[in-house]
């Protein structure tokens, strides 16, 4: 009995490192394309605020929809700072087209969100 009961405790614990293991490799992606979209910022100094709160925004909503669909705990400063970031892209195209603060704005919610993410141990 005590056999059995070790290799079931055994396979759960293989699932779980797996499954983590998968969580992980996820998140770090997200980050790199989050770093990458910095990147295409720095580089690219005309590239439009607007472009930027939207891939952003569009990156860290559709991280947060994929790891709930997975079954994967999200942070709530990822769900927040993607939804703020489409909210302000969408109340921008309904006024005058420009984000307030420009560039600063979503790059500023980005940092924030991988400094939230770091500091709440996601990362």
């Amino acid at each position: 009995m005590t056999q059995r009961r070790s290799n079931t405790s055994s396979r759960r614990r293989q699932r779980r490192n797996a499954r983590r293991s998968r969580e992980r490799r996820f998140e770090i992606t997200v980050y790199l394309l989050i770093f990458g979209l910095f990147a295409i910022a720095y580089f690219l100094p005309n590239i439009s605020p607007n472009f930027v709160a939207l891939a952003g925004g569009g990156i860290l909503t559709g991280s947060a929809l994929w790891q709930t669909a997975s079954g994967w705990r999200v942070n709530i400063f990822t769900w927040i700072g993607g939804l703020f970031l489409l909210a302000v892209v969408f109340v921008a195209s309904q006024g005058r087209g420009e984000i307030p603060g420009g560039i600063l704005l979503p790059i500023g919610v980005l940092i924030g969100v991988v400094a939230a993410s770091v500091i709440d141990g996601d990362l």
